[in-house]
């Protein structure tokens, strides 16, 4: 089994990106105690082509997105996954700036997960949209969600 291990870790604007997609499965990654400033995207893990990602676990994460002008991955966006297997997110919360432009949206979007495990959220959408959520979740299977009352969840397609 290999793991890479992150801890007390500060990624100030990182603009990193691999061009080549891998077919090897990706496995048991622990991101914990985490600062990002200024990113295009604070989190953003996706499986392209035929690779596989699973047993993911972020925790403890504070984050401060913004949109990049140039040809950049994402629109400021705290968090967004796809194509993940077991991943948890523990102990994050996401707070908003004021006079935010219109291209924020949902706080958490994660899409074809199967195992996820989300404990200690608090968030909201970005303030002043309309049909947003503070976690948007589409087309997964096994989620165990311990959300505060007040986060506004969306589920499409979630079993």
């Amino acid at each position: 089994m290999h793991k890479i291990l992150l801890y007390f870790l500060t990624i100030c604007v990182c603009g990193a990106c691999q061009q080549k997609s891998t077919c090897y499965p990706i496995r048991n990654l622990i991101f914990s105690n985490l600062v990002m400033l200024t990113s295009n995207r604070g989190i953003g893990v996706f499986a392209r082509d035929n690779s596989s990602i699973e047993n993911v676990m972020f925790d403890n994460i504070i984050m401060q997105t913004r949109l990049h002008s140039g040809h950049w991955w994402g629109k400021g966006e705290p968090i967004h996954i796809s194509y993940v297997k077991n991943l948890s997110l523990t102990g994050l919360t996401i707070a908003w700036g004021k006079s935010l432009p219109s291209f924020f949206t949902n706080g958490v979007e994660i899409h074809h997960f199967d195992g996820l495990h989300i404990e200690n959220f608090q968030g909201s959408p970005a303030p002043g949209t309309r049909g947003f959520s503070a976690v948007n979740l589409s087309d997964g299977i096994n989620s165990d969600l311990q959300i505060s009352g007040k986060t506004s969840v969306v589920k499409e397609n979630v079993r």
